[in-house]
């Protein structure tokens, strides 16, 4: 994967204008190529009069789709001419000065505030409650929108009288957006703190909305870091909180995986089979002697600093230990191009599934993020599973082949 930053904007929507009549084409999301081009990610759709826009997305969940008529007889004049102003304000953003951007931004969420307010439909106010913490959550959380947090809880009020869908969107926008601005100047000091406030609040959330799609992020996020504070019976409540409130959704596989991953310890795992970077079949159950399976990606620093230490411990155990990689990022060839510099002989078999993070093995095991170690016996016996390497896989190993050395006397 790519670690260059990348310019995007969602929600650009163009008004065509002729004598008769005035139309929006939906363009979507658009992502900067070079200084003076930008690429369109789908193709721009008229929107008839009978159309509203409603939110989907590519990069900050927040651009524009047309959807079925919501009302007879579409959007009524003041709201299409809120609309113009609203694309006129866009391109001034787009265009702005960083010191411009706060009052643009204040401008932006006053007219897309007065389009909630003009609609009297219930799905166009849904969709204009939505675009508004879209567009005021991302201006705060980037700096650009000084007022952005207090609008957003003041925004909160009108929602009573709409679905607690949107009153869950709206409210985790406002979550993310104070979480991201905090970070953005906290000291190391002040991390730890933060943190706890941002974890209250997910708890919160997710108490109050506990079906609300917002919700599988919450909890995953809470079991993650009980995970991280080795805090597994946590951990184990939030990913099966996960589990049972999204069963068909990713993310509520994805946790069944997690809990399976914390309760592998003492139990077997005899194969894990795969695709190699060069596309061979292999697997984990031809090897023998104690095996560490390390999920990393080039993108991941401490997935690095692990590699580093893997080597060092292969180096130490060259004739008895096995280590295979389960790379994780979204195509081989970006694992291969790692691999090729010679700062990064890790030469062990590394196997990669399409899909990074959300492939086939991953999912099984419930990795929501890099690394992840396990260290088996060699029969397959899972001695430890956990986020980082640890000293002490070293003396599991030694452990293990001083075993097998005493047998085989």
């Amino acid at each position: 994967g790519s670690e260059a930053d990348i310019v995007a904007y969602e929600n650009v929507v163009a008004i065509v204008e002729s004598a008769q009549r005035t139309d929006q084409l939906m363009v979507g999301s658009i992502v900067q190529v070079d200084q003076n081009r930008w690429l369109a990610t789908d193709i721009p759709k008229i929107v008839d009069k009978n159309a509203v826009l409603t939110s989907t997305s590519v990069f900050f969940n927040g651009s524009m789709e047309q959807i079925a008529k919501a009302e007879a007889g579409g959007l009524s004049q003041t709201a299409q001419e809120l609309i113009s102003n609203l694309q006129a304000i866009d391109a001034e953003i787009a265009a702005a000065a960083p010191a411009e951007k706060d009052k643009l931004n204040e401008q932006r969420a006053d007219i897309i505030e007065k389009i909630f307010d003009d609609c009297t439909n219930l799905t166009d106010r849904e969709t204009w409650a939505k675009q508004f913490a879209d567009t005021v959550g991302y201006a705060t959380q980037n700096k650009e929108y000084a007022n952005g947090l207090k609008r957003l809880t003041a925004f909160q009020s009108k929602l009573e009288n709409l679905g607690s869908e949107v009153q869950a969107y709206v409210a985790f926008k406002l979550i993310t957006a104070d979480y991201n601005l905090k970070l953005a100047d906290a000291t190391n000091s002040q991390f730890a703190a933060i943190q706890t406030d941002y974890l209250k609040q997910l708890e919160g959330f997710a108490t109050k909305f506990p079906q609300a799609e917002d919700a599988a992020e919450a909890m995953v996020q809470l079991g993650l870091n009980a995970e991280f504070q080795s805090d597994l019976d946590t951990a184990k409540k939030w990913y099966k909180q996960t589990a049972d409130a999204f069963p068909d959704k990713p993310a509520g596989k994805k946790a069944t995986g997690a809990i399976a991953r914390l309760t592998l310890e003492g139990r077997s795992i005899k194969s894990l089979a795969g695709k190699t970077l060069d596309g061979k079949n292999f697997d984990t159950a031809q090897l023998k002697g104690p095996l560490i399976v390390h999920f990393w990606a080039s993108w991941c620093t401490p997935c690095k600093d692990d590699m580093k230490d893997l080597r060092k411990l292969q180096g130490r155990f060259s004739k008895g230990l096995n280590i295979v990689g389960i790379n994780l990022d979204e195509t081989a060839e970006s694992a291969k191009q790692f691999l090729a510099n010679k700062e990064n002989d890790y030469p062990w078999t590394h196997l990669h599934d399409q899909g990074g993070l959300e492939s086939r093995l991953p999912v099984s095991l419930g990795v929501f993020s890099l690394p992840v170690t396990i260290v088996m016996d060699e029969n397959g016996k899972v001695l430890r599973s956990t986020t980082h390497y640890t000293s002490d896989i070293e003396t599991l190993i030694e452990g293990v082949l001083e075993k097998k050395e005493a047998s085989a006397k």
